[in-house]
């Protein structure tokens, strides 16, 4: 699978969900998948909860500004793939910042699981997760969920771009041009269009590319 989202961060604070496909809290395995978050404001961070009898978690972290924390106040493209078909746990998950590969990442926790857990039925989740305290704050933009694994290329050639929303494993592509309301469409087929969560979340007119 692959995830990426353009995002505008007006504060940062020590932990922000950027998306998540959950419907019960961390410690109830069986109902959470993953979480995509930036950590301690200079990290990315994916979170995945496997299928095991016991809590199993990996943890990838990958710095995105050298170590210091990421500004403020300017617009980022930010992804992930994650490929579990890989041997090495470390090459199970790759981070991207503005359509680059940032290199290899740190991996703080690895489950012995291969297998996510299934969930067809759980709400994905844009800017929070299920757990308060730790919603994204700032704002959004060209968030697309793939079935596939993108390439560096894919990824380097697409960012900053409006895509077709029939291409070949994009499930999700949400691009928030409605304006006003209380959702945002599914540009896909799928039709998973998102309701407004809390935090009175409003549309804005400041995007990052035309």
């Amino acid at each position: 699978m692959s995830c990426e989202m353009w995002v505008k961060f007006t504060t940062l604070t020590t932990d922000q969900a950027l998306a998540s496909h959950a419907a019960l809290y961390p410690g109830q395995i069986a109902d959470y998948k993953w979480l995509f978050q930036f950590f301690q404001n200079k990290k990315l961070r994916l979170i995945c909860y496997h299928n095991d009898a016991a809590p199993a978690v990996s943890i990838w972290e990958r710095f995105t500004n050298g170590g210091s924390n990421e500004p403020t106040g300017t617009w980022a493209h930010y992804g992930f793939t994650l490929d579990l078909g890989q041997a090495a746990l470390t090459d199970r998950c790759r981070f991207y910042k503005n359509g680059s590969y940032l290199g290899a990442n740190t991996v703080t926790a690895g489950g012995s699981q291969l297998d996510l857990v299934d969930a067809s039925s759980i709400p994905l989740r844009v800017g929070g997760s299920i757990t308060s305290g730790n919603e994204f704050d700032g704002r959004i933009d060209e968030f697309r969920l793939w079935s596939d694994v993108r390439s560096d290329g894919e990824i380097s050639t697409n960012y900053n771009t409006h895509i077709d929303a029939t291409t070949a494993g994009l499930v999700a592509y949400y691009r928030f041009e409605e304006g006003s309301g209380t959702s945002v469409a599914d540009q896909t087929s799928s039709n998973n269009d998102l309701g407004v969560g809390s935090g009175s979340p409003s549309f804005s007119g400041d995007t990052p590319f035309a």
